[in-house]
């Protein structure tokens, strides 16, 4: 156990901690414990709790591992029912802190958990190198093997499926998404 003998003593200092704690004991269950314990909704813990919240529920059901500040910080105030400065303070202390961190895309802040930042970071630098160290085929190659393909099999690609499987094959590496 974490937390040892004082782990009620926390729990009821700050429910939140539950939520980034324990698996399976999400935000929800924490802030209904915070209501019925009398804690503030307008809470330091609460305020970042949720905010944490947002980014993880995002990721878990939409598949987005950031958001835009902007639209982190207008959802958390939703969410919360507090006001957007006050979210954008606790985002800004959290990045601080370094429980958020943050990469910059024309130029607008795009915040992520520590976590899925880093895992992201390390994603890219793999795929960078894979991309680099893999040996280029010559086009007029692949074009010839794509014709031969769709002889042998008596099939014809179209046009966006020549262009998938020539991109495939041209470069090192080729992350393919549904959407």
């Amino acid at each position: 156990n974490k937390w040892g003998n004082k782990a009620i003593e926390l729990a009821k200092h700050n429910p939140y901690l539950l939520c980034e704690e324990i698996v399976g004991i999400g935000f929800e269950k924490s802030d209904s414990m915070a209501v019925s314990l009398g804690l503030p909704l307008d809470s330091t813990d609460r305020i970042m709790s949720g905010v944490k919240y947002m980014l993880t529920h995002n990721a878990n059901n939409n598949g987005h591992v950031c958001l835009p500040r902007g639209k982190l910080v207008s959802g958390s105030a939703r969410l919360l029912g507090v006001d957007e400065a006050v979210l954008d303070s606790a985002v800004g202390e959290l990045l601080k802190k370094g429980e958020l961190k943050y990469s910059l895309f024309d130029g607008e802040q795009y915040i992520y958990d520590r976590y899925s930042y880093e895992s992201e970071r390390y994603i890219a630098q793999k795929l960078y190198f894979l991309d680099k160290s893999c040996a280029t085929i010559d086009a007029t190659n692949v074009n010839l093997f794509i014709e031969r393909e769709e002889r042998i099999y008596g099939i014809s690609y179209a046009s966006l499926q020549r262009k998938a499987i020539s991109d495939a094959l041209l470069n090192g590496v080729m992350v393919l998404t549904g959407g």
